[in-house]
């Protein structure tokens, strides 16, 4: 895949373009010695890749807590890789592009998108009731993501009580 440098097969995987990738590559690579394996590897739980590798569980755990702190200072350093709200000339200026593609949407800059996940039901009643979301007869923790019109990052919220809605959620992304 890193090698034939197709987009659609990156953006499945890393959910990043190549030249995304090879960005965040270069800064990551300052933090961290990247061993190159050119096996193509399917998202493999942690027992496998240590059977894989041939490397105890706790190994495997040490050297991805390591990379995962090299990844958050290499995403430090990357603008672009921030979460930032916009300036209000810059949500005037996507309401612009957005209503140019969609007359009747005035003031529009950006959309919100959630995701549910089911967790174990708390002991505590008030907790497993603060997480129960009725509408789907389950208990969950809740999350959610506020982009701009060009796909930008600007706000995210995670780990809310399931019976939270994304509107709920989302109240200070104004």
């Amino acid at each position: 895949m890193y090698v034939s440098r197709s987009e659609g097969s990156f953006i499945n995987t890393v959910s990043i373009p190549p030249s995304a990738f090879d960005e965040l590559l270069q800064v990551f690579s300052r933090h961290y010695v990247c061993a190159r394996y050119t096996s193509t590897l399917q998202l493999l739980r942690p027992r496998r890749i240590s059977e894989l590798f041939g490397i105890p569980p706790a190994t495997l755990s040490r050297v991805l807590h390591k990379a995962e702190i090299a990844l958050d200072k290499a995403l430090q350093e990357i603008p672009d890789a921030q979460v930032r709200y916009p300036s209000k000339h810059q949500q005037r200026q996507w309401a612009r592009r957005v209503q140019e593609k969609e007359p009747l949407l005035d003031g529009v800059w950006g959309f919100v998108d959630g995701k549910n996940y089911r967790v174990q039901s708390p002991a505590n009643a008030d907790l497993r009731n603060a997480h129960y979301n009725g509408w789907l007869h389950t208990v969950l923790v809740t999350g959610t993501l506020c982009y701009g019109m060009d796909g930008t990052l600007v706000r995210g919220r995670h780990n809310l009580p399931g019976s939270w809605n994304d509107g709920e959620t989302t109240a200070n992304c104004k």
